[in-house]
């Protein structure tokens, strides 16, 4: 079979080595020794090989007779230093330091496994890979490897290892290269690969090990894009379901495999939430909040209030405050549900919630924006606008462009119309001495009227 190598690529020397350099390099290349998994047999056919091309090229009349046949008449010329002198000076470099065009050698089955090892060494792994395929494939047959069953499972054996370790080069070099979601397919393949052959079970879990440290960056890689499609979208979501059911959940303190302790957790899902829609956090923590997950139901309150502002679902809200409900047996949520309280139209409820609240610095200073005013709502229009803006909106993705006007989410009719029909029987219509009626005055909001305001809440 002829393999797309030549013998001074198989010892790693230039073409204008000496003797000496040629030594040294066979001496280095014999001690390199490949992954211990290999048999006898397999390190021996990679032996030979190097001996053979170092028996080639160490002799001056055999390393003539072999650059002649696989060189252009020119190149040999000028690698043996009598070159033409018509010939420039450019040329003459590039022959000699570039390697020989397209060079192959023939070798047997003896020294096949030997070369596809030195292809996998010198990372010509596309290389390897397409040779090795035939054989995986059946269409290269093996009867030329050998007619002895023991021999042939284990050269068979030896170039599933050769095609694993490929793989995982492959898998290394796309990581640097920040290619996350390429090395972890190249990862997969090789275990697919190793799953079906059933064999080396030990470095199926090398490459999990591997797979569970790269995740957190595949799933950045994924969600950030800013092409993002929804299949990308979907299958990071999945991957970060992995690592929390690894975990145990956002407060779990198992281990995961992926390197990070708890606070470096924390803030990669802080990093992934600001990628993800109000829909998608809220689908994955409403999930999480089954474990039960404080955290988690808190989070998917965040995107119940967001989904219920901009898409203008007062319905959302009141799931929202439901949840609320629930949280306040065990914290201080009172701001929350008096946020709620205010975009479901209640203001005496949203004033009562907010005096209960023990954020009394919070609460001092939404009196303070409503001196002058018979009740709370500029302030808590205020506080609640601010909100949204410094501490719900970044937290989703592209909510930039949305609207923080408390008075525009009245005004809208959708919300009106909700509204009216999710108001108690009790509540009369809509006149002056109604909640709603209040907030449809002309309030403009504080953070329009200036910017000089920007309160730590």
């Amino acid at each position: 079979m002829q393999i797309p190598l030549d013998y001074y690529r198989i010892l790693g020397v230039p073409l204008q080595a000496e003797g000496d350099l040629i030594n040294q390099a066979y001496e280095d290349r014999i001690l390199q020794l490949p992954r211990s998994e290999y048999s006898a047999s397999a390190i021996a056919s990679r032996q030979n090989l190097i001996k053979l091309a170092h028996g080639v090229l160490q002799d001056e009349e055999k390393r003539q007779q072999y650059d002649d046949e696989i060189f252009p008449s020119n190149a040999a010329a000028v690698i043996n230093g009598d070159g033409d002198m018509d010939m420039s000076i450019d040329d003459a470099v590039s022959l000699s330091e570039t390697s020989i065009p397209n060079p192959t050698i023939e070798v047997d089955g003896d020294l096949l496994l030997g070369a596809l090892m030195m292809l996998q060494e010198l990372g010509e792994y596309e290389l390897l890979l397409n040779i090795a395929q035939s054989f995986l494939e059946g269409k290269e047959s093996l009867t030329e490897i050998s007619s002895d069953t023991n021999e042939l499972q284990s050269w068979w054996q030896d170039l599933i290892l050769t095609v694993i370790s490929a793989y995982l080069d492959l898998a290394k070099e796309k990581w640097h290269q920040r290619e996350y979601e390429n090395a972890s397919l190249y990862l997969l393949t090789a275990d697919a690969i190793l799953e079906q052959q059933n064999v080396f079970s030990h470095i199926r879990q090398e490459i999990d090990h591997d797979l569970q440290k790269v995740r957190p960056y595949e799933i950045i890689e994924l969600v950030s894009k800013s092409d993002s499609q929804l299949v990308d979208r979907q299958k990071a979501i999945a991957l970060l379901q992995q690592m929390l059911n690894s975990r145990e959940g956002i407060e779990g303190q198992k281990e995961d495999q992926s390197g990070l302790n708890t606070e470096d957790f924390l803030r990669f899902l802080q990093e992934v939430r600001t990628y993800l829609t109000p829909l998608e956090q809220e689908e994955l923590f409403k999930q999480e909040a089954e474990r039960p997950s404080m955290a988690a139901t808190y989070l998917t309150v965040n995107a119940l209030i967001v989904r219920g502002f901009i898409e203008r679902k007062p319905e959302l809200l009141i799931q929202a405050q439901n949840i609320l409900n629930h949280i306040n047996q065990y914290q201080d949520v009172y701001l929350e549900q008096s946020i709620c309280s205010l975009l479901l139209g209640n203001i005496r409820k949203a004033e009562l919630l907010l005096n209960q609240s023990y954020e009394t610095e919070k609460v001092k200073y939404i009196k303070e924006l409503s001196q002058g005013s018979p009740d709370l709502v500029p302030g808590l229009i205020f506080y609640t606008e601010n909100w949204f803006k410094k501490e719900l909106f970044p937290q989703f993705k592209n909510l930039e462009r949305e609207s923080l006007s408390v008075q525009e989410y009245f005004n809208d009719t959708r919300v009106q119309k909700a509204l009216e029909k999710i108001a108690p029987p009790e509540t009369p219509s809509l006149d002056e001495d109604d909640p709603l009626s209040l907030l449809q005055e002309d309030y403009s909001s504080p953070l329009e009227q200036s910017e000089e305001i920007s309160p730590e809440v």
